[in-house]
């Protein structure tokens, strides 16, 4: 656990913050180059961009708010206080489509699926970045103790295939300093890479636009129910015997088979955007 990168004066620089950067810079310049070769505009590939951090960042807020209500009712003021953490990635994952789709169906008067298939390959990319280094490293999203363990042929070595924290760690206060918890976030990095090589495999292959949205609704939300078995941070809620996580997963897998139905017949044929120039030299 490292949840701080490193100091600077009295200003701590954390790891997370910093994963979450790298992953958005990271993701910005390959949309950007690849809207070129789409014939998308990559002028409003880069404005999305924007939208999109600004959703992410209130939709993971309101969910993580919204999920632990009964800290936050006392003292409203904290909930403003987002250096502190405190981000849900569902809302997020939510957040960032509803502003991309509000700013350039509604503010643009563009198609969005053409832009979320743009998109939608890179944020498991992102997800891989940010949940291997800023989750891990944070030790945030931790599983629930495993006794897996593997032996190195040749060598009299056992390695537990799960990962030990820190003694004030929450997963070690939970379970016992001694305890060897899932790498669930390494789990989830590892479904970001499924989901970004299965949709750069995919975009050669669609017919319309709004396919590889589909596509990353309903790998998501089937990676992520399943993974949810392996959580073991009790903070993220319960709705029924679900996880507040695995009900939404229920919810973004029908979204996602309504925007597949949806793409095959309504959707523009894969070829047929509107092509533009950019005007900014970000891409040139």
């Amino acid at each position: 656990m490292h949840p701080i990168l490193f100091t600077i004066g009295e200003i701590d620089i954390r790891t997370y913050g910093v994963a979450m950067a790298m992953a958005f810079i990271v993701n910005i310049y390959i949309m950007g180059r690849r809207s070129l070769k789409d014939g998308l505009d990559p002028d409003l590939a880069l404005n999305t961009c924007f939208w999109i951090i600004i959703g992410t960042l209130l939709g993971g807020r309101i969910l993580f708010i919204i999920t632990q209500w009964d800290k936050y009712v006392d003292d409203p003021i904290s909930m403003l206080k987002l250096w502190k953490g405190g981000l849900v990635f569902y809302g997020g994952f939510l957040g960032s489509f509803l502003a991309a789709v509000l700013y350039v169906k509604v503010w643009s008067k563009k198609k969005a699926l053409p832009i979320t298939d743009l998109f939608s390959p890179y944020v498991g990319l992102g997800l891989a970045i940010h949940r291997n280094f800023g989750c891990f490293l944070n030790g945030c999203c931790f599983g629930r103790p495993t006794d897996l363990q593997c032996t190195i042929p040749g060598l009299d070595t056992t390695i537990h295939l799960g990962a030990n924290f820190a003694a004030n760690h929450p997963g070690s206060k939970l379970y016992g300093v001694n305890a060897f918890l899932h790498p669930t976030q390494v789990y989830e990095a590892i479904n970001g890479l499924i989901i970004f090589y299965a949709l750069l495999w995919w975009r050669g292959k669609r017919k319309n636009h709004g396919e590889l949205t589909a596509l990353l609704l309903c790998i998501y939300a089937v990676n992520r129910f399943i993974i949810e078995y392996f959580r073991g941070d009790p903070v993220r809620g319960m709705v029924g015997p679900f996880t507040t996580s695995q009900f939404i997963g229920f919810l973004v897998f029908a979204a996602g088979i309504a925007v597949f139905l949806y793409s095959r017949k309504y959707g523009m044929k894969a070829g047929e955007e509107e092509r533009g120039t950019p005007s900014s030299p970000f891409y040139r």
